[in-house]
Formats: structure tokens, sequence, C-alpha cells
């Protein structure tokens, strides 16, 4: 068998055993990605850890209301206003990166999005549409980078969101135009003052009770840091022409709280990304309970390779316990030698991503260790915090030396559950990132300060 051949063999056998090792009855949860925990924070227990497939199968949340108000057997129009949602979140963020031998990235914005959603008509249309903002209070011109703003440290207002939501059966919808996705490459990214958005055409069901999928083709991305829609083959650097990507993806429930996810993003003349998963967890005694998780993912050229030629692969896994509001994660990555990770169009999957650096270069195996608390059983309502240590090693000579590094990340979140500050919530987040072995090797410091203010208007 091939060298090649006989790796990916191995990958997958590995996570074939992972499940049927740890495929045990419990509640499915997992180790996380760095992306995922800005976005929702560290959870209270094991089971509450978010892996990157669940989101792209779940539905957006819908509003309710008092239907007595209308009488229902005259007018299907009644749902569609009476269920509408119309939510303001407002964002004040600051972000500072001091990197060795490089000109600083800083700035303050003020800003976030206002988002309406629909009820169903006749149960069988729902509109959306939001709009995003972020506007500078203090902006210098010489620390450019931050991506809070457009490049040039400008404004960003858009329609990131304007779509039509088409329910074929229960649990099954098709959802058009502009909208945000949570693929395990495509997805929100959501750590800075507005999420990417997407111009897509999905399909996602839920209608059976063990599988779930989605399906469709997605031609343009609005960056986080953009004011406009561009291709996706643009948005990866790639100049003069306009390709998008086809997904298909599917969720497995096989057993009680074993979940397997495979899905595929083949970006059109540029590359195919294949990303597998495999979660499980279990309760263990009354205050605590483990979670294990495994993931594989393969990106290959094809078509034209207008990216140029490549395929390399990824492999990760974590294991997650939690005790009494107290969380405790190792997790382990190994990237390929050929290439390293190509991730343009959101956040990198993998286990041992942190806040300033992916490990996810050519050659490079990472492992990270993570502790986080819940104040809440303190008495602290809604008051969190985090810690996390990773390394990441390349090789010393060859085309992939590159420095080996380690970096330290701190946060502490406090989202207020209730009276008058209910809907706001605090982040203060440091990362620090130490490099050495290679005339490349840059230190680095990065401060975010963000303040999050949700309610709804409607």
């Amino acid at each position: 068998m091939p060298q090649g051949c006989l790796k990916h063999a191995i990958a997958v056998v590995w996570l074939a055993l992972a499940v049927a090792v740890f495929g045990l009855p419990g509640q499915v949860a997992a180790a996380t990605s760095q992306y995922i925990l800005e976005e929702d924070g560290a959870g209270g227990s094991a089971l509450d850890q978010q892996t990157p497939l669940p989101d792209a199968f779940e539905p957006e949340p819908e509003s309710f209301c008092d239907m007595d108000i209308f009488d229902q057997t005259k007018s299907t129009l009644a749902p569609f206003v009476c269920n509408s949602s119309l939510k303001l979140r407002l964002r004040t963020y600051y972000f500072n990166q001091s990197t060795d031998n490089k000109p600083d990235k800083s700035a303050w914005t003020l800003g976030g999005w206002l988002d309406y959603q629909s009820g169903w008509f006749a149960d069988r249309l729902r509109v959306e549409a939001a709009v995003y903002t972020s506007q500078p209070l203090w902006a210098p011109d010489d620390r450019d980078g931050s991506r809070l703003l457009a490049p040039g440290q400008e404004a960003i207002t858009v329609l990131g969101q304007a779509n039509l939501d088409l329910r074929i059966v229960d649990g099954t919808e098709l959802t058009l135009y502009r909208q945000d996705l949570d693929l395990p490459f495509i997805n929100r990214r959501d750590n800075r003052m507005v999420p990417n958005t997407f111009e897509a055409y999905m399909l996602n069901s839920r209608t059976l009770d063990k599988l779930k999928f989605v399906a469709g083709h997605v031609t343009a991305i609005k960056p986080r840091d953009g004011n406009s829609f561009q291709s996706m083959t643009g948005a990866a650097g790639i100049k003069g022409h306009d390709k998008g990507v086809s997904v298909a993806g599917v969720l497995v429930e096989p057993f009680k709280d074993v979940s397997l996810g495979l899905v595929t993003e083949y970006g059109w003349d540029y590359m195919n990304a294949v990303y597998a998963e495999a979660t499980t967890g279990w309760k263990l005694t009354e205050k605590s309970d483990l979670s294990v998780s495994a993931q594989y993912a393969r990106q290959t050229s094809v078509g034209d390779e207008l990216g140029g030629g490549f395929d390399t692969y990824f492999w990760g896994g974590g294991v997650t316990l939690g005790y009494h509001g107290a969380v405790f994660t190792a997790a382990v990555t190994g990237v390929d030698d050929s290439s390293g990770v190509v991730n343009p169009w959101g956040g990198y999957p993998g286990y041992t991503s942190m806040m300033i650096e992916n490990f996810n270069r050519a050659g490079e195996w990472a492992w990270l260790v993570r502790a986080s608390y819940d104040c809440t059983r303190a008495g602290l309502e809604g008051l969190s915090g985090m810690i996390r240590y990773g390394r990441g090693y390349t090789p010393d000579n060859g085309s992939n030396a590159s420095p080996d590094e380690a970096e330290l990340d701190i946060a502490i979140d406090w989202r207020f559950k209730e009276g008058p500050l209910q809907g706001m919530w605090l982040r203060l987040h440091g990362g620090f990132l130490d490099q050495w072995g290679h005339p490349q090797a840059a230190d680095a410091t990065e401060i975010r300060l963000v303040l999050n203010y949700d309610f709804s208007i409607l």
C-alpha cells in the first residue's frame, strides 16, 4: 500500500476505534475549537462543550407570541406577524496586538447588528434580514489590521443577512441568499465586531430522528472585516475567478449519545475539504461528567488547482472532564508534512487552536490543556474564567522548518442573566505567544476587551 494511503487508513481506523472504545451511553459533547469558545464561551460541565459540527445542523431559534390576540381560523398572516422578532446586539470592542519587529494592530470600535426574523407564513415561508456595523472610536492609521474595521481603519456597514426560508416538511428547510453558516471551515468566526456571513442556498434537514443532513452551494462571503461580499475563491486570494463551494454533510446518532459527523466542502477548481468527527460523553456521578472527541480532515486541490497543487490532512483528539462547575480539557492535533491547513472562509476547527495561533502549520503537532470554572456555584451568577496552555512543534530543518511556539491564554467572561443589566456580556481575553528556535521567531501579546448588550425590541 502506498505510504500516503497507509497514513489515511491509519487515521480512519483510529477514528473508528475512538468511537468503538468511547461510544458509551451518555450525553454527546467534546473538546472544542477556539472560534466556538470565542462565540459561546466555556460551559460549566464537560457535556456543555461544543464541537465544530452540531451547529451546522441546527435551525435558527424561533420566537413565539400569545396567539390569542389573533383569530387564527381567519388569517394565515397572523403567525407571520405575531411571531416576528427584532433583536439588537450592541457591541464595543478594544483590540491590541503587539508582535516583535512588527507594527502594533489596535482599534476601539462601537457597533453591532440589528436582526429581524418573521414568523412562518402559512407554516411554509419565513424571512430574515440583519444589518451589521462597526464604527471607529479610536483607530490610528499606523495600527491597521485589527479586523475590527475594514482595511485602512474604515467603518463597516452592510446588509449581512437577507434570506427567504422555505419549510418543505417539518424539520426540513431551504434557506436562500444571505445567511450565516456554522460549518467546520465555512463559519461565522464571530471574534471581532461583526461575523462572516455568506450568500448561499442551503437545504437543512432534521426530519429523521437519528439523522440530520445539510446540502447546498455557497457563492460568496462577506468577511468579518469587509463591507461587501466577494466570491469564495476571491476570499482565498485567487484573483480573476468567481468560483463557489458546494457543501454536503450528515450527522448521525447510531446509538444513544454517540454522534458521528461528516462534511465535504468542494471549492470548484480550488480545493475539496472533508471533515469527520466522532463525539460521546456520559455522566460519571451527580457532580462529574466526561466527554471524548476525535476529528480528522483532509484538504486536496481539485480541478484547475487555482490555488496551486496540494494534498494535506490533520487529525485531533480531546478528553474533557467536568466536576462541579470546573472543566478540564486535554487535546492533541497533528498536521501532515506536505502542506499547512488552509482556512480562508472561517475559523479553523482543530481542537488545539488558540487566540493568536492555530497550530496548523505543515508538519506541526501540538498539545493543549485547558481549565475553566463557572462561578455560579460559588454564588457569582454568570461569571466564568478560563486558562489554557498549548505548545506546537515543527521540523527543525527542511522546507517545513519554522519556530516552535507556546501560547498562554487567559479569559474572564461575565454574563448578566437577570436584573437591569440582563443581556450584557463582558469579556476580557489575553493571549501571550512565545516562539523560539528559528530566525522568524517573534513573540506576541494580544488583549481583547468586549462588551456585548443583547435585547429584544420585538
